[in-house]
């Protein structure tokens, strides 16, 4: 059993599935599972109650329910077999319908920036829900953007007070400015 998500989510919607699962382009078995209790007790996120106390409130219900719904299994076109990402985003698209739940890009790796420890740090209510999409488009690798970002915070917090510019940014980075860039250092800037 596969979780494409790589974390845990509040079930409103399906974040970002990692392409490994899609790697070998074979056909696959969507699996989709839902909770129709009243009192959510299976959610569990980094920001809820803690997983104890979710078992503990599972344990005390008389009765819990949930519908496991084996989807057709999905073969992937040639397309698909060519672009594990593309694949992925199709599977998870039939499977948000399945559940009747929206697809958002937020990703893993969003979840480790808004929980990263010290300036790195963003704003908890800075919606981080397009950053995979952005650093998809700047060009850079999902597991470098946390340390070029951290590189570039300690190099700020060098010049004592100083303000870097979007162009230093772009510099840092090694890409050209352009609305997405502005958009991400938007982010940094609060």
């Amino acid at each position: 059993m596969i979780f494409p998500e790589g974390t845990c989510t509040n079930r409103s919607c399906l974040i970002t599935y990692k392409p490994g699962a899609f790697i070998p382009a074979v056909p696959v078995q969507p699996v989709v599972i839902k909770y129709p209790n009243k009192m959510d007790t299976i959610t569990w996120t980094w920001q809820g109650p803690g997983a104890f106390k979710i078992l503990w409130l599972t344990l005390c219900q008389l009765h819990n329910e949930f519908i496991i719904e084996f989807l057709p299994v999905y073969t992937p076109s040639e397309e698909e077999k060519n672009n594990p990402a593309l694949f992925a985003h199709n599977v998870r698209r039939l499977m948000a319908k399945a559940l009747d739940i929206p697809i958002t890009d937020y990703s893993f790796e969003d979840c480790q920036l808004a929980m990263a420890e010290g300036q790195l740090r963003l704003p908890v209510d800075t919606c981080l829900l397009e950053f995979a999409k952005l650093v998809r488009r700047l060009g850079l690798k999902p597991q470098n953007v946390e340390k070029v970002l951290q590189e570039f915070g300690n190099r700020a917090r060098k010049m004592e007070g100083e303000k870097l510019g979007l162009e230093d940014f772009a510099h840092y980075l090694d890409v050209p400015v352009s609305d997405m860039l502005r958009d991400i250092f938007s982010l940094f800037n609060e």
